[in-house]
């Protein structure tokens, strides 16, 4: 399995087939999504329809029953969270707390050192202004 993505310029990420099942509970069953690089799409739908567990499960933060995950050409299924942040891969959570006593750039820089990065590529990779 390659350790990263290829340099294109235009990756596609495809999840196809996603199923989770928690002991017996179908929580998503079979559900499939083509993403474009730089495309934004939502996902709506009830309280309990699986749309946390989705973008969980294609992010790696619950194991996946059944699908698969492609990033262009490359198979990422099994890829932890941290491996798919480094390819472009990445998420935010639903209950988003930030530090009042921090700057913006402290609250960003806290949230991705505690993502497994570090404070010097933090300092290389977030520009504001």
């Amino acid at each position: 399995m390659t350790d990263a993505v290829n340099g294109s310029d235009n990756l596609k990420l495809v999840a196809e087939g996603i199923r989770v099942y928690f002991e017996g509970v179908r929580a998503v069953d079979g559900v499939d999504l083509v993403l474009e690089q730089g495309q934004i799409m939502g996902l709506i739908g009830p309280n309990g329809a699986g749309k946390t567990t989705f973008m969980n499960a294609v992010s790696s933060f619950v194991p996946l029953t059944g699908g698969t995950v492609h990033l262009g050409d490359v198979e990422v299924t099994s890829w932890p969270p941290e491996k798919l942040a480094a390819n472009g891969v990445v998420r935010t959570f639903q209950d988003v707390a930030t530090f009042p006593a921090l700057s913006v750039f402290e609250n960003v820089e806290l949230e991705l050192i505690v993502s497994t990065y570090n404070s010097r590529r933090v300092h290389e990779s977030v520009q504001f202004g």
